[in-house]
């Protein structure tokens, strides 16, 4: 004989069988016997083994809602998910928050590195004078610029940014054009 009887389990039970084997023992041993009343095992009392923290909550607040309303399978898949999506649905929602902040930052950078592009044409035209040659290499150079720029592809709230950086090529454009009709008059006005 012995004092009390204690339901014992290696120490990492999985969870849900702190849910179950609680109740299928008071099931099975519940019953009033010679030395037990009706429901006394198991009971939450701690005499050589500490109780699981699962364990302590079953016996404080009963089965939880999941194992009252399912069966087990479903119940214990459904706790399962919610462990892995949960999480992850937190780590996600600062995700989102951001995500429209980067798609803007693509699109404008999609379209400012061509200014990068168009200054340093625009400032190789200003540095020196230019001789008709070197105005044609410079507008080709234009032309492959703008043949790239027009291949981009932008969502409409993003467009003005587009036209924009197309109306700069134009301004561009004309005062290559300007400079070369300028340079090749020099080189033709008699001296």
């Amino acid at each position: 004989m012995a004092p009390s009887v204690e339901l014992v389990a290696r120490p990492s039970p999985h969870p849900a069988l702190s849910d179950l084997l609680p109740g299928a023992a008071r099931e099975v041993h519940g019953r009033a016997g010679l030395y037990e009343k009706a429901g006394e095992f198991p009971s939450p009392i701690e005499h050589g083994f500490p109780i699981s923290p699962d364990a302590a909550r079953r016996y404080a607040s009963g089965k939880s809602f999941l194992y009252r309303t399912f069966p087990f399978w479903i119940a214990s898949l459904i706790a399962r998910l919610a462990a892995v999506i949960v999480p992850t649905a937190i780590g996600l929602v600062p995700g989102f928050r951001f995500a429209p902040a980067v798609c803007r930052w693509r699109m404008q950078s999609r379209i400012y590195r061509w200014y990068a592009a168009l200054q340093r044409l625009e400032h190789e035209a200003q540095s020196a004078p230019l001789d008709p040659r070197r105005c044609d290499d410079l507008l080709h150079h234009l032309d492959r610029i703008e043949a790239t720029v027009m291949r981009i592809s932008v969502p409409p709230a993003f467009a003005d940014l587009l036209y924009d950086l197309r109306g700069h090529l134009v301004a561009v454009r004309e005062r290559l054009l300007a400079q070369r009709t300028a340079s090749a008059r020099a080189e033709t006005a008699p001296r």
